[in-house]
Formats: structure tokens, sequence, C-alpha cells
């Protein structure tokens, strides 16, 4: 049965935002992830509000138009466009043509037009940013779906409690076992499915998205030069070490130390330049130590998570995704999509699994699957949280087990009150 569209309304909202109406706004995120959908309800949006508006579609990763040179691109677009009415660009893909940042500028500057692009690159992780649209841009970086999306993708209502899910065919499930399928499966829309199988799951990455992200990474020569990308199945090795070490501080050290072990040579300068491409192609999300006490970033031990968990399945292998590692990526994300930008926190000695900020508002928390057994011992997992002198809000989130709602303090909140009702 096919599946009834869902608009993820907070993307189209901020990418259809009055303030953002004189801007390019490219929309940035992991292959897959809902980008090119995105762009067709923007599409829609505008119709809906101007009947009469040209609406101009550009899929340049299904190649229907024959756009491979900026040249390609700029011919094309002059000969859709009219000088003398308004319109409406919409561009899948677009890093997928070299030098596609200046026809975006001329385009912008000599036409009454509205441009929207997807991308499969960070923009933020590019060196030509610089000198990038004179007009200026909005980069609306867009995740995998989160826990609730993820419901709602399913077709799965909760019970009044939350703590059993109803699929549409009335079977029930327990959302600690819908959510364990979750970080198992990852959160890419066409995965939304609560009987996809583990070998389902597989063909779909190595069909669609590994192909996918093969033709960003070899589009990009250029690119990839500028990172010194020289060795791609290196790069995958990369990956998968990236991948197991989810929510850990890594060195470029560390990290070329453990994978000379197992027989590969590498420097800690290619790793890092092999890290920043993997991070530039948005399968990895960097998070930089914060110093709470001096309110400063922090260059060292960085912490990398996943862009989808279900990559991490598909590159670790399915029994890794039962764990920890996994479990703080999915509580990064969340936290991503409720807008915070996300640091891990340190104070003197103690680590912080996330500084979440927010505009002027502020947040701590740790994840565990589990606390320790025993108050006393469970005083010790709160003590980083109850070091930090100030009155903002700090929780520990918990996968699983049942404790009280506050200890020494600290709010602890199950997994369900954290993704489903958190923020």
């Amino acid at each position: 049965m096919e599946k009834t569209h869902i608009v993820r309304q907070r993307y189209l909202d901020a990418a259809t935002h009055q303030r953002n109406k004189d801007m390019v706004k490219i929309i940035t995120g992991h292959t897959q992830c809902g980008k090119s959908t995105l762009l067709k309800d923007i599409g829609r949006h505008f119709k809906e509000k101007s009947p009469n508006l040209e609406i101009i579609y550009i899929d340049l990763e299904g190649g229907a138009e024959q756009i491979a040179t900026s040249a390609d691109l700029s011919e094309y677009l002059h000969s859709k466009l009219d000088p003398n009415a308004p319109s409406c660009i919409l561009i899948d893909e677009i890093q997928l043509v070299p030098g596609w940042q200046n026809v975006i500028n001329t385009i912008h500057a000599d036409y009454d037009c509205n441009i929207f692009a997807t991308s499969s690159h960070a923009l933020s992780a590019s060196d030509t940013l610089s000198t990038f649209l004179s007009g200026g841009y909005v980069e609306i970086k867009m995740l995998p779906l989160t826990f609730s999306e993820y419901l709602q993708f399913a077709g799965i209502e909760l019970s009044d409690d939350r703590t059993m899910g109803v699929f549409e065919d009335r079977r029930p499930m327990t959302v600690d076992r819908i959510f364990e399928r979750y970080i198992k499966f990852g959160g890419l829309p066409a995965m939304a499915d609560i009987d996809i199988t583990e070998q389902e799951h597989f063909d779909y990455f190595s069909s669609v998205v590994q192909p996918n992200l093969q033709r960003n990474i070899y589009q990009g020569t250029q690119e990839m030069l500028a990172h010194k990308i020289s060795n791609p199945p290196l790069l995958k090795q990369v990956a998968r070490y990236l991948a197991k070490a989810c929510g850990y501080a890594i060195t470029s050290s560390n990290a070329a130390a453990e994978l000379s072990e197992s027989g590969m040579t590498i420097s800690d300068k290619t790793v890092r330049a092999y890290v920043r491409f993997l991070c530039s192609l948005c399968l990895f999300y960097p998070s930089s130590r914060y110093d709470i006490h001096t309110n400063t970033i922090l260059k060292s031990k960085k912490r990398y998570y996943i862009g989808d968990l279900g990559m991490r399945s598909f590159l670790c292998g399915y029994g890794e995704s039962d764990d920890e590692s996994a479990f703080k990526t999915a509580v990064c994300y969340q936290l991503l999509s409720e807008g915070y930008n996300v640091f891990s926190g340190k104070l003197y000695g103690n680590e912080i699994d996330f500084l979440a900020l927010k505009g002027g508002q502020r947040l701590y928390v740790q994840a565990c699957n589990e606390m320790l057994p025993g108050l006393e011992a469970r005083m010790r997992q709160v003590a980083p949280l109850r070091a930090i002198r100030d009155n903002y809000e700090k929780i520990i989130v918990t996968r699983r087990g049942f404790y009280p709602s506050n200890i020494g303090g600290i709010k602890i909140l199950t997994a369900q009150e954290f993704f489903l009702k958190h923020g």
C-alpha cells in the first residue's frame, strides 16, 4: 500500500519564511533524508499561494535536462526565465554541477526569482563560502526523521500513556521495541516501515544510498583534491571507524593508530582530511568540545555523530545498533532537530555528553542506556551535572529502567519522555 504523503512542516516553514524572501535557500543534508520531497513541497506551497507563478524544477540527479556543466545550467535557466515575470526555481542536488554558485549568483541578480536548491554537501564545510552569493543565502540543514516523525511516517499511533504503539492494521507493539528498530534501521523516510527486515534495509542502502553517495564523492573531483582524497576504499574504512566511535571523543592521532593496527597505513593529517570530507558529505555531524568554565570552544577531541543510524548499521553490522553509542547519537539528533547547536561539555575533569545552545537557552544532557544501581552510585553519575553552577536545565536521558524523576536536583527522563515530550 502506498504511503500517505507527509509534509515535514518545520522544514517547509524554514524554507518559505518571509524573512528569507530575497535570499537563495540551500537545503543540505544526508542523501535520501527527504530533501527532494521537501523541494517539491516548496513548489506546491508557492503554486497554491500564486497559481500563475512560473515554477521551474530541475532534477539534476535524474538527469532529464542533460545539464552537466555550469554553462548548461545557465543556458537552460535563461531559456526558461521571463525577465518580466516572477518565478520560483527549484534545483535538486545542485552540487552535481561544478561552478553552480556563479550561475545562481548571476540568475538571482538578473531575474525576479525565488531560488531553492538541495545539496548533499554541507555548505558550512565549503571553503568557497566567503565569496558566495552576493545577495545572501540561507542554509537549511535537513535531518533524517526524529523518533516522533518516524512514528508518523510508519503510521503508528501512541497509547495515552505513550508506552504502546498501534499500527494501521491495529497491531500493537511497545514503544521500547519500536525505538529499538528506529535506532537500528535509522530515520531515512523510505525506511520508516516497522516490518522492514535487515536484508531489505541492506538492499536499499546497497542499491540506492551507496550509489548516490558514490556519485556525490566522484562528481566533486576538485573537492576531493581539495580535501586530498585519493583512496576511496580507505575513505570507507575511516567512515566505518567514525561510525563505531559515534558519541565518543576522538583525536586524529588515535584514529590513525587504530586504523594502522588493522593493516592500513594512514597518517594523522590524512585522517583529518578524510574526516572533513565525510562531514562535507553530511555523513557525520562534528560536535566540538565547549569549556563551560571559560565559555570557549576547544579544538581538541571532537565527537562525530553519524548522519543516519541506519548507515551505521549498514557500515558496521546490524548487531552494532543496540548500544549506548547509537542511543547518544539519537539524542544528539533530537537536540539538533529542536534547533540547538550541540557541543560536548567540559568542566575541569568532568565531561558532559551534550551542551545544547539556542539563542539565550542552554541545556545540559547526559545520555545512557541505564543508570548505575544504588543511590550512592547514581549520585556519582549525576555529579558532573551538579558541578555546573548555573540555573540552566540539566537532565539525564535513560533508555531503559525506571528511576526517580529527580536525583540530587537533576531531572531523570526516560527515552519516551525525551523523544516524545521534551522540547
